[in-house]
């Protein structure tokens, strides 16, 4: 189907946001936010939130890309394995928090693309070029950017409770967000 075509067949049908989100952003959102905007522009930017039907609470993206040729709307998440405060696990495949939350996005017309948190930091236009690939693939439009080289994108194992549990133990998140620079750990010292 060409861009068109799709624009005309979406108008109307994707779920739209109640209002900006003020959900507390991650680390490494506003740096992978900055690299997404080398590449797409405008067109990407902090999501918005939805009510929850039935529930006090609302759901917030990470990060959105609509393009404007096709009007498909892409939720772009960053899984982290655990809180950073808390180190409890999330995002973790044996829960259905996010099963559920990806099938209220798929119900209204959104496009879910999930990269560990992990990839975004290491990796950042790896994602950009595997993000270029699926719309591409979905509607014919490269946005392949000139200074994008192609690179693999190395996969991360989904985690279970248990494995972001083991991770917050080896403060596994805090080792790859330090040693990009994204985030400086603070050691107490002990007074002399």
């Amino acid at each position: 189907m060409r861009p068109l075509q799709l624009k005309q067949r979406l108008e109307g049908k994707i779920l739209q946001p109640t209002g900006q989100s003020y959900a507390q952003k991650g680390v490494s959102e506003p740096y992978f936010l900055t690299i997404l905007q080398m590449y797409f522009g405008e067109i990407t930017q902090f999501g918005g939130e939805f009510p929850i039907p039935g529930s006090k609470y609302r759901y917030s993206q990470d990060i959105i890309l609509i393009d404007p040729a096709s009007g498909l709307h892409f939720d772009i998440e960053i899984d982290e394995p655990y809180e950073g405060k808390s180190k409890q696990p999330h995002h973790c495949i044996d829960e259905a928090q996010d099963r559920q939350r990806n099938q209220f996005f798929l119900a209204g017309n959104w496009i879910i693309v999930r990269f560990a948190e992990e990839q975004v930091v290491k990796y950042p236009h790896a994602c950009c070029g595997y993000l270029t690939d699926v719309i591409a693939t979905l509607t014919g439009i490269n946005y392949h950017h000139k200074k994008l080289k192609k690179q693999n994108l190395p996969l991360v194992k989904c985690w279970t409770r248990n494995d972001a549990r083991r991770m917050a133990a080896w403060s596994h998140r805090e080792q790859y967000l330090e040693q990009t620079g994204i985030f400086r750990q603070t050691k107490k010292r002990k007074p002399k």
